[in-house]
């Protein structure tokens, strides 16, 4: 390996890009090709999770205010 500013002028870079887009979009290796320790899912992001349960949170809770007696009233006031 060698480091290189932006990859410029290195033989293979495109390949590896093109290849490295299709990996991201699920288009890779089938799991019986790959070593034993690839083959497993990643652990899934602490961070990542906690973001989603609050977003599932914020879009129900949203969702009841619009629904409550309260909510309707003052949305008829300040939409």
């Amino acid at each position: 390996l060698r480091w290189v500013p932006g990859h410029m002028e290195v033989h293979g870079n495109e390949l590896a890009d093109e290849e490295a887009k299709k990996a991201a979009k699920g288009d890779s290796s089938n799991s019986a090709s790959l070593p034993a320790k690839l083959r497993k899912s990643l652990p899934c992001s602490v961070t990542a999770a906690r973001r989603a349960h609050m977003a599932r949170l914020r879009k129900e809770s949203a969702v009841r205010w619009r629904q409550s007696a309260r909510g309707r009233r003052l949305g008829a006031v300040d939409p």
